[in-house]
């Protein structure tokens, strides 16, 4: 009885072992979809009127994100460790705003991201056929920051580029089938400072906007194994 409760589990062992290679061990492709917050951080100089130091603001946003994605997996055998690499492209309908006071005047700063592409590297390791990761990777984001001032000669200024970032985050992923699979993903992105000046119609600087954004994605995600 005892020698074929043992044969018993080790079936069940060698089993979920198959299914959890197989299953996570292939190229793969998917879709997710889910919130994105961000934050906007703004150090701020002007040169005109009294003398002041720089001053930092902030401002966040909230928007949809959807992405698609693609990349391979890979399950070391007999150890549940798992390395994978991942391609990302994301559409977004983030923006935000902040306004600052400079006596009868003020500033208006609008930061608005459109697309995202980037690569990350996927380490993790599977427990009873759930895998959990972490994301580390780059990212290149397509930012415009528009600066305004309420001058009556001072033009507006925008800036567009794709904005470089590091990204970080944790997932996890569970089999429905097997060659589909559901997760949820949390990543953060740094991104790289971007300048924005405005200069008057006669060519005087009037400010110099130091910015740096971040942005949070939580999403849900359906993988398909090829």
């Amino acid at each position: 009885m005892i020698k074929m409760l043992l044969l018993r589990a080790s079936q069940v062992s060698f089993l979920s072992l198959a299914l959890s290679s197989n299953v996570y061990s292939s190229f793969y492709v998917g879709a997710s979809a889910g919130h994105q917050s961000a934050t906007v951080r703004k150090d701020t100089n002007v040169f005109f009127g009294a003398v002041r130091p720089a001053t930092l603001n902030k401002s966040g946003g909230n928007a949809i994100v959807g992405s698609l994605y693609g990349g391979y997996g890979y399950l070391i055998p007999n150890r549940n460790l798992y390395v994978g690499i991942e391609a990302f492209a994301s559409l977004s309908s983030l923006q935000t705003k902040q306004t600052q006071a400079y006596g009868l005047t003020s500033s208006l700063l609008k930061a608005t991201l459109r697309d995202s592409y980037g690569l990350s590297i996927k380490p993790g390791f599977v427990f009873n056929n759930i895998l959990g990761y972490l994301k580390i990777g780059g990212a290149f984001s397509n930012w415009s920051f528009k600066s305004s001032w309420i001058l009556a000669n001072v033009p507006d200024k925008t800036v567009k580029k794709y904005v470089p970032g590091f990204e970080a985050g944790i997932g996890f992923e569970v089999p429905l089938k097997q060659k589909l699979s559901f997760g949820i993903e949390y990543s953060s992105t740094f991104f790289t400072q971007t300048n924005v000046s405005n200069f008057s119609t006669a060519g005087q600087q009037i400010s110099l906007h130091k910015i740096r954004p971040q942005t949070n994605n939580f999403s849900a995600r359906i993988t398909y194994k090829i």
